[in-house]
């Protein structure tokens, strides 16, 4: 993961008189065929751009590598490099993990850290220009599903709202419309999967 080399050099830029200055990452992804999987769309991608949005290890911008296919011969695989997307236009099941993040962090919304009780989850709160609140949450364990209880009374407290999944069977799909009381909401959380709460 890019997030403890990030911190590292958050710290040199701190000790340096750089503390203000933008960090980018000029490269991150996956090797193939890891774009193929569910797993590369919730943990690499996912909890990374959660992680990288976090405070503390927070990047101004990254480029992931590579988006569409790249290099060698098209019609020699061991050639060239696999992306999100292939040659003919078709998305890979990791591009929606991708979108169901950038969906609750573009446009350098104010965010807020946010923890979670379990190793295998990683989680981060943001709020947009409306005012509307998202909690992404990813889940990296392979064979452990969680039922998570959310608190977000620190930024809004009754709502109907939208939640949309990631896993091998939903590639971000609205599947519900959960009701948010005295801030607290109950949202399942299956195997290797992005959860995406917007209220």
């Amino acid at each position: 993961y890019a997030q403890d080399y990030v911190l590292q050099v958050r710290s040199w830029m701190n000790a340096n008189g750089f503390a203000g200055a933008p960090l980018w990452l000029s490269e991150w992804g996956a090797d193939e065929p890891w774009y193929t999987a569910p797993r590369t769309g919730v943990d690499l991608i996912g909890s990374n751009l959660i992680r990288l949005s976090s405070p503390g290890s927070y990047v101004d911008g990254s480029h992931l590598f590579p988006f569409y296919d790249w290099g060698g011969d098209p019609d020699v695989p061991s050639t060239q490099f696999q992306g999100l997307i292939n040659g003919a236009g078709e998305r890979r099941t990791s591009f929606y993990g991708l979108r169901i993040a950038t969906r609750a962090l573009q446009g350098c919304r104010p965010t807020y850290q946010s923890t979670t009780s379990e190793a295998n989850l990683t989680a981060i709160t943001t709020k947009d220009g409306s005012g509307a609140v998202y909690l992404l949450v990813t889940n990296a364990s392979e064979t452990t599903s969680y039922v998570a209880t959310v608190d977000l009374s620190a930024l809004k407290t009754t709502g109907e709202g939208e939640e949309w999944r990631y896993d091998a069977t939903h590639h971000d799909v609205l599947i519900g419309k959960p009701l948010l009381t005295d801030g607290h909401v109950t949202v399942p959380l299956p195997a290797t999967s992005t959860v995406l709460l917007k209220f």
